[in-house]
């Protein structure tokens, strides 16, 4: 959901980055402000249960000269499968906005 994609045995949260000397020469990309979501499509019963899994994940820049970072990652247990509120990038992890602070 959002900006996440699916390839070559991985899963992108954010957009592909543009070609990395398009990037540099316009000091900034395709990006910014921006939220990726991954959904398990079955019910898990968490209660009681015992849950346990393995991420594996490889946080890379995406030019060598970038400055942009990411504002973080989280892991939920969600009753639906709600986009994304609207404006959510940044420190609100995709989950809030202005408006549910």
């Amino acid at each position: 959901m959002g900006s996440a994609t699916s390839g070559n045995g991985y899963v992108s949260l954010t957009p592909e980055p543009e070609e990395e000397q398009s990037i540099v020469n316009s000091g900034s990309s395709n990006i910014d402000n921006k939220v990726g979501r991954v959904l398990y499509p079955h019910p898990v019963h968490v209660w009681p249960a015992i849950i346990t899994t393995t991420f594996t994940l490889r946080i890379t820049p995406f030019a060598k000269n970038s400055t942009s970072s990411g504002d973080g990652m989280a892991l939920v247990f969600a009753q639906d499968n709600r986009p994304s509120p609207n404006d959510s990038y940044g420190s609100y992890l995709g989950m809030f906005d202005r408006s549910t602070q």
